[in-house]
């Protein structure tokens, strides 16, 4: 199969949606839900690098995955569930654990996005 060729499969999906208006809308809002999902993701506090090694070319999504199977989920819910969903239980197994993560929390956020907006209002001055 080439590049920018279509299966039948994909060529019969396509022409259901050409031809169905509320089919093409259910599959759009399947994709908002996804790409609502994947910004879900937790804020992290920029740590220095100072003593931390690096990651020696492994995948993080992998460490992520094979973090959750070692805590118990199995290895299609690890690899088939919502990335966001796997970041969170990989950061809760995690500090469960003893590691040092810290989340920016809502406030501290909302706390950050009004200093900037009060140092650019400042600045614009």
């Amino acid at each position: 199969m080439r590049v920018g060729q279509l299966t039948l499969r994909e060529g019969y999906h396509l022409q259901r949606m050409r031809w169905s208006k509320r089919l093409l809308k259910i599959e759009a809002y399947k994709l908002m839900v996804y790409f609502g999902e994947q910004s879900l993701w937790p804020r992290f506090w920029e740590k220095d690098s100072e003593g931390h090694g690096s990651n020696g070319g492994f995948p993080w999504e992998l460490s992520v995955v094979a973090a959750l199977v070692r805590n118990g989920h199995s290895t299609e819910e690890a690899w088939t569930m919502p990335e966001s969903a796997a970041i969170w239980l990989h950061m809760a197994h995690a500090k469960a654990a003893g590691s040092k993560v810290d989340i920016v929390s809502e406030e501290e956020w909302s706390a950050m996005e009004k200093h900037k907006l009060e140092m650019a209002s400042k600045s614009a001055a």
